[in-house]
């Protein structure tokens, strides 16, 4: 009885957070782990920090030399460049993989070409004539395909996840070097 009430209350959880969401967090989607954290050491209010993608590799450097280490990071491409919702994507993720901190930043990447098909309606007038002598005019719609270009500036979303591990002393435990 306990077992399905846990996995009740689990499900309720899980639904309760997608609703809340209302669609799914792009950074867990593309998250790599680089270290195991036990969920009992779970942080429930992770410092998550914002920053240019020129002082990015500053901040992370001083999370690291006062004693953190990089648990994780994600990494994607997107053609919108103001997320309005990268925190909160970024402080619940850093919550479920148990990080204390996380730095993020968003920076301009490249153009694409998004050429694709599309089908337009189109008309045909076709005028036909009755047994009476009077003419009536008749549309048939079709569609025919078009090709329409269209150019779409992408950009590179980045966050790195953080774990307090030692004191801050001179060299900081880095798992796998990160970059930038």
């Amino acid at each position: 009885m306990r077992h399905s009430s846990f996995l009740l209350a689990l499900t309720v959880a899980a639904v309760c957070q997608f609703l809340l969401t209302g669609c799914v967090n792009p950074y867990a989607d593309h998250y790599t782990s680089y270290i195991y954290v036990s969920p009992a050491e779970r942080n429930m209010n992770p410092n998550v920090v914002g920053c240019a993608p020129e002082s990015a590799e500053m901040t992370v450097n001083q999370y690291l030399s006062s004693g953190y280490e990089v648990i994780g990071r994600s990494e994607f491409y997107d053609d919108n460049q103001y997320m309005s919702d990268s925190y909160a994507y970024v402080r619940d993720l850093a919550t479920n993989v148990c990080a204390d901190a996380a730095v993020y930043w968003v920076s301009y990447s490249h153009t694409e070409d998004q050429s694709y098909e599309e089908d337009v309606p189109r008309e045909e007038k076709i005028t036909t004539y009755h047994s009476n002598g009077k003419k009536t005019k008749t549309v048939i719609e079709s569609t025919e395909t078009r090709y329409v270009q269209k150019y779409v500036d992408m950009y590179r979303y980045v966050a790195v996840f953080l774990k307090r591990r030692n004191s801050g002393t001179a060299a900081p435990a880095v798992a796998i070097p990160v970059s930038y």
